[in-house]
């Protein structure tokens, strides 16, 4: 899974496919800003302090761990 997407804080895709393994194409960072501003991706803004020392809240992890399960267990 990307942490962040190569160049994602500059709004461009890098073209960058994952071939092998089990792989979530969604980064974390752009999971943990769905719905709200997004405006980081147009210019490299990013509020490190808005949501904690993780980026996102609880129910965040909650829902991005059942997104793991449910790529591992396919």
């Amino acid at each position: 899974m990307w942490s962040f997407k190569p160049f994602e804080t500059a709004g461009k895709d890098a073209g960058i496919q994952l071939q092998t393994g089990v792989f979530i194409q969604e980064s974390l960072m752009s999971f943990s800003k769905q719905n709200k501003d997004s405006n980081w991706r147009m210019g490299g803004i990013i509020n490190q302090c808005d949501l904690g020392i993780n980026h996102m809240t609880v129910d965040q992890n909650q829902q991005w761990a059942e997104k793991v399960y449910e790529q591992i267990n396919k």
